[in-house]
């Protein structure tokens, strides 16, 4: 009896630490789900950059326009 116990201790034991071993270990799909993630947020910062700078041009046009309206 007490070597059967001993054999299923060390056998969850084995399995346990396959699976450990087995999770850590990065997969094609994981590595390309990390580029694509990447990729998104390198999209997001350049939109809001792009963002930015549109808005920045546009009151420098509504600042333009309205000292050129005020001359007149």
């Amino acid at each position: 009896m007490k070597i059967l116990k001993a054999l299923s201790f060390s056998l969850i034991a084995m399995i346990f630490a396959f699976w450990l071993v087995a999770c850590s270990n990065e997969g094609p799909a994981e590595n390309a789900g990390e580029e694509v993630d990447e990729a998104a947020e390198q999209i997001q910062d350049t939109a809001g950059q792009m963002t930015d700078e549109a808005q920045d041009t546009m009151e420098q046009a509504g600042d333009t326009i309205e000292e050129e309206t005020d001359q007149q």
